[in-house]
């Protein structure tokens, strides 16, 4: 019988990923600093796109966090062609990376992802998502891509206001964030 391999032992100044098991933001990761290893089940981290909660002078967010709960930053992986149905991937928003899959891939590259455990389903264009990647027994892992149904109904809601057109702008395309999220504070502004 093989003994599972121990969690990596981090050093201060590690650029690592801290996952969240709070409520609303399963499936998402946090890009943060090693600051110090505590204990054998503990380390301090500094967030990188976190503040902390002072109004008056807001910090990067540091907190104590298990092992369990760290993984070091992932590969860039190369997708050359884009991705396509079903590929797993990992969209930057709400200042973490959340975890989701492709339903759909539009001619422009844009992707609509759903994530699971928001039960929602946004767009999405390329440079904001990167491959899903699984840190399994000390190695990165991508996994197989999920099967999606060929039909996707989705319910669009729309209120119609009577509006005067002052001026035209160039289009811009408005993303949201998985519902149940909050907010959270960035560093970027």
């Amino acid at each position: 019988m093989t003994t599972p391999p121990s969690p990596p032992r981090y050093t201060r100044g590690s650029i690592v990923e801290i996952s969240s098991q709070d409520e609303g933001f399963k499936g998402s990761y946090y890009v943060a600093t090693i600051v110090a290893r505590l204990s054998p089940e503990s380390y301090t981290v500094q967030y990188a796109t976190l503040l902390d909660d002072d109004p008056l002078d807001p910090n990067p967010l540091r907190e104590v966090v298990s092992p369990s709960d760290i993984r070091p930053a992932p590969p860039v992986v190369d997708i050359p062609d884009g991705f396509v149905v079903g590929d797993q991937v990992e969209a930057n928003d709400n200042d973490g990376w959340w975890a989701g899959t492709v339903i759909e891939r539009r001619m422009d590259d844009s992707y609509f992802v759903r994530f699971e455990e928001s039960r929602t389903e946004l767009w999405y264009e390329r440079g904001r998502l990167r491959a899903h990647l699984e840190w399994v027994e000390g190695k990165w892992v991508r996994p197989p891509r999920k099967p999606v149904a060929a039909k996707v109904k989705r319910e669009v809601v729309v209120d119609w206001v009577e509006v005067e057109v002052v001026e035209e702008v160039p289009a811009k395309r408005t993303v949201g964030r998985p519902k149940g999220t909050k907010r959270n504070k960035s560093c970027a502004g």
